[in-house]
């Protein structure tokens, strides 16, 4: 028997997510991890196609994010998507996706601005329902639209 504590293995988990591909018949499948390089974050990279870091503008997330990305390059997974979240507006986003791009040498970069909608929301309802013609909703929709395997959405 497994212990709590006694992080599951690779395979079990990796053949976990294959029979719920396959008797759900899913296109895709998110899994949310904790920041930081534990060993259960490690094994979510290590079997995934493509990686999603969202990462704020400030220096911390962009140092831990640099110890990441350069471990999911180690790890070989072939596509790394960048998501600099909750920009303040007096930042301009084609120069700070541009900058997050060659700073980690990622195409695909994305910037979400700050939201006071999203912040008064604080979780009580889905965001994208309540503001569907948001320009924050109208980014998300095109960050699922890059997420999404072709002929899905």
């Amino acid at each position: 028997m497994q212990s709590i504590r006694t992080p599951p293995s690779i395979d079990r988990y990796a053949s976990g997510l294959e029979v719920l591909e396959n008797e759900l018949s899913l296109d895709l499948i998110l899994v949310d991890s904790p920041a930081g390089l534990n060993e259960n974050t490690l094994q979510t990279i290590a079997v995934s196609n493509v990686v999603v870091l969202v990462l704020h503008p400030d220096k911390h997330d962009f140092q831990g994010t640099a110890v990441t990305v350069d471990m999911v390059r180690r790890l070989q997974v072939p596509v790394i998507h960048l998501i600099l979240n909750d920009v303040p507006d007096n930042l301009d986003l084609e120069d700070a996706r541009r900058q997050l791009e060659e700073t980690y040498r990622c195409e695909g970069g994305m910037v979400l601005k700050h939201s006071k909608e999203l912040l008064t929301l604080s979780s009580s309802w889905p965001f994208v329902l309540k503001y569907p013609s948001h320009p924050l909703t109208l980014r998300i929709s095109e960050l699922a639209k890059l997420l999404s395997p072709p002929n899905t959405l």
